[in-house]
């Protein structure tokens, strides 16, 4: 345990010495399990600091009984049921409702980013850069690369609470006003992170260490591949949306 996360923390100052710890035929020292299970850790803190605000709590809460009504609304439901239901909403929401319900989405989110990062990385190596990594170093390589995303969610709070934003992020996106998070302005934006291409760095510097890649080849294909799988997962959750799932 001791040692996983002390890698976990060094790779973010010295990423080379690091990372060659690995080898093609590493045994796995849980550097990815210690890097989920932060990471998890980080996000659930944040829920449970950004929905006792006031002002995000009150965003949150007028948000979540407009839904509520439109989809009752859609539902053929009584105007007067409507808003005998919106009132009881008024009184009874708390906190602790939003604090739930993110921390649910906030741990299968950040066990599917993690789980498409491996699969990613393992592809990239294999399809693209002529590779053939087995599961075991992969899965460390991308566990040391996780680290600067522990440093964006902390940045991302600090944001949240600084700007009373829900939606602000530490990136380009923060600049710019969309009405739909999943504008396509808005997706590209927000790919201008730099804990995100921080992240992208340690990655291939991970496959140049471990699997000799090419550098510039190298780098060129893993924030590639970054732009790609965010527009596709995005594109994904506006379908969904769309059809009312």
């Amino acid at each position: 345990m001791t040692k996983a996360i002390i890698d976990w923390l060094n790779v973010l100052w010295k990423p080379v010495q690091t990372i060659k710890k690995i080898s093609q035929s590493t045994p796995v020292d849980w550097r990815w399990k210690w890097a989920v299970i932060i990471l998890i850790g980080i996000e659930l803190t944040s829920q449970f600091i950004v929905f006792n605000q006031p002002k995000i709590f009150e965003q949150a809460k007028e948000a979540h009984i407009k839904a509520s009504d439109e989809k009752m609304k859609a539902d053929g439901i009584e105007p007067l049921a409507r808003v005998k239901a919106v009132e009881a909403m008024e009184d009874k929401i708390q906190p602790l409702l939003f604090i739930v319900m993110n921390s649910g989405r906030a741990i299968v989110e950040t066990a599917a980013r993690f789980a498409m990062m491996t699969a990613g990385f393992w592809i990239l190596l294999r399809v693209v850069l002529n590779q053939f990594p087995s599961l075991a170093p992969s899965l460390e390589a991308v566990g040391l690369s996780t680290a600067p995303l522990a440093l964006g969610l902390l940045a991302k709070l600090a944001t949240v609470i600084i700007t009373q934003d829900l939606t602000a992020t530490p990136s380009a996106s923060l600049f710019f006003k969309f009405s739909d998070a999943l504008n396509i302005g808005n997706v590209f934006m927000s790919l201008l992170n730099p804990f995100y291409i921080w992240t992208c760095f340690l990655m291939a510097n991970a496959s140049i260490q471990i699997w000799k890649t090419n550098p510039g080849r190298t780098f060129f294909w893993f924030y590639a591949g970054w732009v790609i799988v965010t527009f596709g997962f995005s594109f994904l959750q506006k379908s969904i949306s769309l059809r009312g799932v």
